[in-house]
């Protein structure tokens, strides 16, 4: 049985067991299969056409690797236009007005197609103009927009002409805030409103008069409130303003209720 001494690696430096002529079995070793004792790693080339990328695994780069792992073939996903895109200075724009619904939005066309947007409105005047429809009932199109010159203003120019913007805004679209409350308190629109309200004579679902209580600010009668369930959000009528308040009080609940009947009578 052949023994194995330790001492220092004539080429290495090491002191390890040396397996002959002096070096350890590491570079014993590549002498024998490479006729040198010089450490030189050999790197392999990724097996797909064209690629000159090193192997990571499986005779395939990391890119090739990733792709593999990711879509389950090695075919270049991304489209021919990547990178591009994002550094155009139309990009911004053409990503917000896809957020947007009706008239601040984009049309199926341009929604689809960048560089189609870009061919058909061509440069941006500066960074002072907005994109906006020309008709607010219709998303933006190429028959339908136009650059908007953003004015700057003091404080009080700006302020001023801020409310004559909102008023005249208001004025086109009277029932907007209503039908918004109406939509994300109680998620029934205007008209539904409106028909249960013709439905019960604009009058209380449970004391059968019409609304007396005032609005501070018109100083006319408040419109009926909508009456609803709080544990299923379900909307069951339209209550005045005394009935309402008195069902909260008693917060909907039907022994409560039962008891104070008891109670009167």
């Amino acid at each position: 049985m052949r023994v194995y001494k330790e001492a220092e690696c004539e080429y290495c430096k090491g002191f390890k067991l040396i397996a002959a002529k002096g070096l350890c079995r590491a570079c014993y070793q590549r002498l024998r299969n490479t006729g040198s004792v010089e450490y030189k790693r050999v790197k392999n080339i990724c097996e797909v056409d064209g690629c000159e990328k090193y192997v990571v695994t499986h005779g395939l780069c990391d890119k090739h690797r990733q792709r593999l792992a990711r879509h389950g073939h090695l075919e270049q996903t991304r489209p021919n236009d990547w990178g591009k895109r994002e550094k155009h200075p139309l990009y911004d724009i053409w990503k917000t007005k896809q957020r947007f619904n009706k008239s601040q939005s984009i049309c199926p066309e341009w929604r689809q197609d960048f560089w189609r947007f870009v061919k058909d409105i061509g440069d941006r005047p500066s960074d002072n103009y907005r994109l906006m429809a020309a008709d607010e009932n219709l998303p933006i199109a190429p028959d339908n927009w136009h650059w908007v010159e953003m004015v700057s203003y003091t404080t009080e120019e700006q302020k001023a002409y801020n409310t004559a913007y909102m008023k005249k805004w208001k004025e086109g679209k009277p029932n907007y805030d209503k039908e918004r409350t109406l939509n994300r308190y109680y998620g029934i629109t205007l008209d539904e409103y409106e028909s249960m309200q013709e439905a019960q004579d604009n009058k209380c679902a449970i004391c059968g008069n019409e609304e007396t209580a005032l609005n501070p600010r018109t100083k006319r009668p408040r419109e009926l409130a909508v009456d609803h369930c709080h544990n299923t959000g379900k909307v069951r009528s339209l209550l005045c303003s005394a009935c309402n308040t008195a069902l909260g009080g008693f917060k909907d609940d039907i022994k409560l209720l039962e008891k104070a009947m008891a109670y009167l009578k």
